[in-house]
């Protein structure tokens, strides 16, 4: 089970950085025939959520946040709460938070942290 997760890990890792590296430098994704697809639109969205949730979960932190990474909900519920946060800040706060708002964003994050808690919840029973 352990080596499931590790393995995930190890995937969503390199799409995250992947989908990044080509919204901060769309040359990386012209030469690699990405820009403007479904990948550069939600590869980061749907891959760093559970990447994260896959981390907090394996090295629970207690110095930042007794309860993130202890409860398979209470660390997609915070992870889930960030990201809705950042979305909305796009939409409000538009100068000091740079995107787009887009609510196809936070499915993606919803969608990903979803997987990892019917997962964790399942290999828990």
């Amino acid at each position: 089970a352990r080596g499931r997760w590790r393995l995930a890990e190890r995937i969503l890792f390199p799409i995250w950085v992947l989908a990044a590296a080509i919204t901060m430098y769309p040359v990386i994704g012209r030469a690699l025939r990405l820009s403007d697809t479904l990948f550069t639109s939600y590869a980061a969205d749907l891959a760093f959520p559970p990447w994260f949730y896959i981390s907090c979960r394996r090295r629970p932190t207690s110095w930042l946040f007794p309860w993130f990474g202890r409860s398979p909900v209470a660390t997609a519920a915070s992870i889930l709460a960030v990201g809705v946060a950042s979305e909305f800040a796009q939409l409000y706060f538009p100068r000091i938070v740079t995107g787009t708002f887009d609510p196809l964003d936070v499915a993606a994050y919803a969608v990903g942290l979803a997987a990892c808690v019917i997962a964790d919840v399942v290999e828990a029973s």
